[in-house]
């Protein structure tokens, strides 16, 4: 199956999740590029080039510094709040 992924990246230097339709500024990419945006969080480089004959060809690698980069800036999520706390909140119970 093809996919697209828009042209461009956004303002982080990242690539928007890849969509299933084409649409204005996307370019085709294969299910496994697909799943490097997807595994890279969009944290990629692509570059294309034309040949002699006036043919196009994408390539595309991580960008592993600026995904480490992105990684390290992401906060820990908050932990989820089970009814037991909620409970022991409620009854002053503490630990």
């Amino acid at each position: 199956m093809i996919y697209y992924l828009k042209d461009k990246p956004n303002a982080s230097g990242a690539y928007p999740a890849p969509q299933a339709h084409p649409g204005p500024g996307t370019i085709p990419i294969s299910e496994a590029q697909r799943d490097m945006v997807v595994q890279y969080a969009g944290f990629v480089s692509v570059k294309t080039e034309t040949d002699k004959a006036g043919a196009v060809s994408m390539t595309m690698e991580p960008n592993l510094e600026a995904w480490e980069a992105w990684k390290e800036s992401q906060t820990e999520p908050e932990p989820e709040i089970t009814d037991t706390d909620v409970l022991n909140t409620l009854l002053g119970v503490t630990e």
